[in-house]
């Protein structure tokens, strides 16, 4: 039933269009009349949504090995994946991989008092993670260190993260790839 839950939350997010308090998009959804055209955009969109997330899954790392086999962390990279549709999936797969290494280095953790950034994701994945606003904060996160144009001036959280790579790998910068007009760090080079 936990699956079957997951799953309705999943798809009430893509009907309601925006993050809600847990199972609220579920109510708002069950309780609407829902015409044919709704339902075959909603399920496509999913199941496009599942395809990259297995294209993730499958080429880059396991999901299951990672700290998005947790319920509240798959809603996030869900959300992000489904918020996101704009993203190339070469692109996908390089903001992927920096979030893995930044799990696989147990970087993401609530006690992590050396990157600000890092501990409020890890925060926000066990203090009333099922809350709107915690769901919110985790995606907001997400975002700000992985989304970043060329060209644009670097965001806190993203600088952030940054710093506290290069104080921890004893590097002077952490590199980035230039893709599709997004700038990436290069995992490859940080393992």
């Amino acid at each position: 039933m936990n699956d079957r839950s997951l799953v309705e939350e999943l798809v009430a997010y893509l009907f309601v269009g925006e993050i809600t308090d847990k199972r609220k998009a579920v109510d708002i959804l069950l309780e609407s009349s829902l015409e044919e055209k709704q339902v075959q955009d909603v399920s496509l969109e999913f199941e496009n949504v599942l395809d990259i997330l297995c294209v993730l899954n499958r080429e880059v790392a396991p999901l299951n090995d990672t700290r998005f086999k947790q319920r509240n962390d798959f809603y996030t990279l869900f959300v992000y994946v489904a918020k996101h549709k704009e993203i190339p999936l070469p692109v996908l797969k390089e903001q992927y991989r920096f979030v893995v290494l930044l799990d696989k280095k147990g970087y993401i953790r609530p006690t992590n008092d050396e990157c600000d950034t890092l501990k409020e994701y890890a925060y926000h994945c066990v203090t009333q993670s099922n809350s709107k606003y915690a769901r919110e904060k985790r995606l907001e996160v997400l975002e700000d260190i992985l989304i970043c144009l060329e060209g644009d001036e670097k965001n806190d959280r993203f600088s952030d993260v940054c710093e506290y790579l290069e104080g921890e790998l004893e590097i002077d910068s952490v590199p980035l790839l230039l893709m599709s007009g997004y700038e990436v760090v290069d995992s490859a080079k940080l393992v």
